[in-house]
């Protein structure tokens, strides 16, 4: 299902109007999405994967003010890309994952 799809649909169960950004946010998020699908990591022997490996896709950065949307799109995007592997995260529990991590690692040889 296409985060399009996915978006209009919690638009319409949400009871939610459509917004212009959001539209634009839907449109990079759905470009995100397809790169991910078609995406496909090879493990190949260490000198043809410094010679030939394939772009690792791009991420989307969603930015605003309070009750803009983010969230939602992010809920939108989740549950439309066809991932088995993957984490749904608030940018706060993220920040906060990466620090737990660095101060572990404090201290440790490079």
């Amino acid at each position: 299902m296409s985060v399009y799809t996915v978006y209009r649909q919690e638009l319409q169960n949400r009871g939610f109007h459509s917004d212009p950004a959001q539209m634009r946010a839907v449109e990079a998020l759905e470009r995100c999405a397809d790169e991910w699908s078609q995406y496909k990591h090879r493990r190949s022997n260490a000198i043809k994967k410094l010679l030939v490996h394939p772009p690792i896709p791009r991420g989307v950065y969603l930015y605003g003010g309070v009750g803009r949307g983010k969230s939602f799109l992010m809920d939108c995007f989740f549950d439309a890309v066809p991932l088995v592997r993957k984490t749904r995260l608030h940018f706060h529990e993220f920040m906060r994952e990466v620090h737990h991590q660095l101060n572990e690692l404090k201290g440790m040889a490079d």
